[in-house]
């Protein structure tokens, strides 16, 4: 006589956000995955990377989409229009949501995974919600507050993980030391620019060092050449 029983079968949440990180190390791949997934967002044309001593702050003016049911697992769009919206996708790591979608330029879901080598808790505001997201957390992962009067535009506060935290134990990544601001505005400078030629909406980005402009990078379109200028430098490719 045979017995029959069931036993559950579990994602390691972190683990496979620690794999994934792998991959996506280095200044140069968080701007392009930073910059690309502004390039996503519904009404998004200029962009600010904004190095402060005590975080990155990464703006764009688009919104999220939302559904306005934050409270449901799924997004209530799906039926309808067989896609989700930027609240939900953001919830749903890796979730695919882009691959329905023929206007995006990033990759499915590994954007935002990248902040997580700089940073433990990064912060999204975007209209009237503001989310702390704590992965060290076993649930409960995203705390909300709403803002009153709604921000315009979207903003990603990345502070500093300067601490060797379990959560950056179970990622595997080393605390952020004091050298990361500077170094990460040297490598912005550069790759800016660089990806900023195969975008599709946003043409202008600027970089600021608490709070005050170091460059304006800004993009033009010719036919099938784009140019990326700084004013008194140009760089051109082919669409």
């Amino acid at each position: 006589m045979t017995h029959s029983a069931y036993r559950t079968l579990e994602i390691d949440f972190l683990g496979a956000l620690a794999n994934a990180l792998v991959d996506l190390r280095g200044a140069s791949t968080l701007a392009f995955e930073l910059i690309q997934n502004a390039d996503d967002a519904e009404g998004a044309r200029n962009m600010i990377f904004d190095v402060r001593d005590e975080a990155l702050v990464v703006e764009n003016d688009g919104l999220f989409t939302d559904c306005d049911d934050q409270d449901s697992p799924e997004c209530p769009w799906m039926p309808a229009r067989g896609t989700r919206c930027d609240f939900h996708s953001f919830r749903l790591v890796q979730g695919g949501t882009k691959r329905e979608r023929d206007d995006t330029t990033g990759a499915f879901g590994i954007g935002f995974t990248s902040v997580y080598q700089i940073t433990d808790e990064p912060q999204l505001t975007s209209g009237s919600r503001r989310w702390v997201i704590r992965l060290g957390e076993e649930v409960e992962r995203i705390g909300e507050d709403v803002i009153d009067p709604p921000l315009d535009r979207t903003r990603l506060v990345l502070p500093w993980a300067r601490d060797q935290t379990p959560l950056r134990e179970r990622l595997r990544a080393q605390p952020v030391d004091a050298g990361e601001p500077e170094r990460m505005l040297n490598e912005l400078l550069i790759a800016v620019p660089r990806a900023m030629l195969f975008l599709r909406k946003v043409d202008r980005v600027d970089i600021r060092r608490n709070g005050e402009t170091m460059k304006t990078f800004t993009r033009a379109r010719d036919a099938e050449i784009v140019t990326i200028s700084d004013g008194p430098e140009r760089r051109t490719g082919a669409f």
